[in-house]
């Protein structure tokens, strides 16, 4: 394992070890075919620690592909290759040449070749003439994904199982909605980290998408009878968020958690959400686990728009 030349710790090379060698079972599958799925080359895919690993393994041919004759770029296991001055076969025959040193090929089904001036797409964003935006098909899952959060409301307004005091006010569940969609829009922030789909397109120069994104959420409220069929003021805007998470992530605009820093800050929140009975009191500890949760659930799900980029 060439790891080994650079990882020490025999635990963390165990570690390291089982989770490759663990194999995922699907529905329908024995524990007995464990064996047969257990995996004997690479990394399988969507393994948590698959980026860590590939970045540990390839790092040697990342400083050696970096040169003048080419610009190399890689995130995990996708690579894009430019040159104005080596052709397409002499770009691969030397990746694969390095690549080969590490006992790893290029998949060449996944291969594909043109020219700057033509349309090509890498890591979800789609580029031609000049113009970065984002994959179609990228956009229609996202799209998708902020539908069903209208679907998802419009159950819970009927929800039989609904706390008392939800189903007696329906502004709980709204203040939650109109919240759960805005974050969708703007992304959130938390310690020093960035989630959500406009912080990982903010390459992008097509602001017409933009536009189109926020006509689209105009469009979902229009037939939402709970909001009298109007876009609430208070929803954000695709276009805005751009700029500020371009220019001003940490100015107010952004759902930031760093934001609560209190029990008190934390408490307004979820009582606004209705998360707790209005008629009770609740200790800092519950307090700070229910935010918590809240929190980790918001992130979990902004991390789901990113599922499916590439």
């Amino acid at each position: 394992m060439a790891l080994k030349k650079k990882i020490k710790s025999k635990k963390v090379l165990y570690l390291i070890e089982s989770a490759i060698k663990n194999p995922t079972i699907g529905v329908g599958y024995k524990r007995e075919d464990r064996e047969k799925l257990s995996n004997k080359i690479g990394v399988p895919q969507g393994l948590s620690i698959s980026s860590i690993l590939a970045n540990i393994y390839i790092s040697k041919v990342d400083n050696l592909l970096n040169t003048s004759s080419f610009k190399y770029i890689r995130y995990v296991d996708d690579i894009l290759l430019m040159s104005s001055v080596l052709t397409h076969n002499q770009l691969l025959d030397r990746v694969s040449q390095e690549l080969s040193q590490l006992e790893l090929s290029l998949n060449k089904n996944k291969k594909e070749e043109g020219f700057l001036n033509e349309e090509y797409e890498y890591l979800g964003y789609k580029f031609k003439n000049g113009i970065i935006t984002v994959r179609q098909s990228t956009v229609n899952i996202f799209i998708h994904k902020i539908a069903a959060k209208f679907t998802w409301f419009n159950y819970k307004l009927k929800d039989p199982n609904l706390q008392t005091w939800m189903a007696n006010n329906s502004t709980y569940l709204k203040n939650r909605f109109i919240d759960i969609i805005n974050e969708k829009i703007t992304g959130a922030i938390d310690d020093k980290k960035r989630y959500g789909w406009i912080f990982y397109f903010l390459e992008i120069n097509d602001l017409r998408l933009l536009y189109h994104l926020d006509e689209i959420i105009k469009s979902f409220f229009k037939r939402q009878a709970a909001f009298d069929f109007k876009t609430p003021p208070e929803t954000k805007s695709f276009v805005k968020s751009y700029y500020h998470a371009r220019h001003y992530p940490t100015a107010g605009y952004i759902h930031n958690y760093n934001f609560y820093d209190s029990p008190d800050k934390k408490e307004s929140l979820l009582r606004r959400y209705g998360i707790f009975n209005p008629s009770l009191k609740y200790s800092e500890t519950e307090i700070n686990i229910s935010f918590n949760k809240l929190k980790f659930e918001n992130i979990y799900e902004l991390d789901l728009d990113l599922g499916e980029l590439y």
